[in-house]
């Protein structure tokens, strides 16, 4: 059965994510960048960043970031996808498991005669999958360039 992390867990993900962010604040000006941090490292800080408010997030710093890198600035392209795949990492997330880890929960489930529960799992699985797709998502779809 997927275990859930531990609450040292949860700090290593919120230290990498501050850690980025922080990075994040040294890249050259962009508009509507500043914003996006704050709100990032303030939820990493202060423990409420759930799998909603990181693809809350994730949708504000995809649209910030683009597909390609702006004025050459490769760097900056890279660490804000990197802080947008650790907030992808936070929104698969299923009442702290891994959305790819639940199958072993869903088949305990079935076998113990939850199939309730297993129905309610399966549903927030796909809950969470919807956000990763949206977020792994190009902008230009988005703006309806696609």
């Amino acid at each position: 059965m997927a275990e859930r992390p531990s609450s040292d867990d949860a700090f290593s993900r919120h230290a990498c994510v501050l850690e980025l962010v922080v990075g994040a604040a040294l890249i050259p000006a962009r508009e509507g960048l500043s914003p996006v941090l704050e709100l990032v490292a303030t939820a990493a800080r202060e423990d409420s960043l759930t799998p909603e408010t990181a693809f809350d997030l994730g949708q504000q710093l995809r649209l910030v970031t683009g597909d390609e890198p702006t004025d050459d600035d490769l760097e900056g392209h890279l660490l804000l996808r990197a802080l947008l795949s650790e907030l992808i990492e936070y929104a698969s997330l299923v009442e702290g498991v891994h959305v790819d880890d639940l199958e072993p929960l869903v088949d305990h489930l079935i076998a113990v005669g939850d199939l309730a529960e297993a129905r309610r799992t399966m549903h927030l699985a796909e809950i969470a999958r919807a956000r990763v797709r949206a977020l792994e998502a190009p902008v230009a779809a988005d703006l309806g360039a696609a």
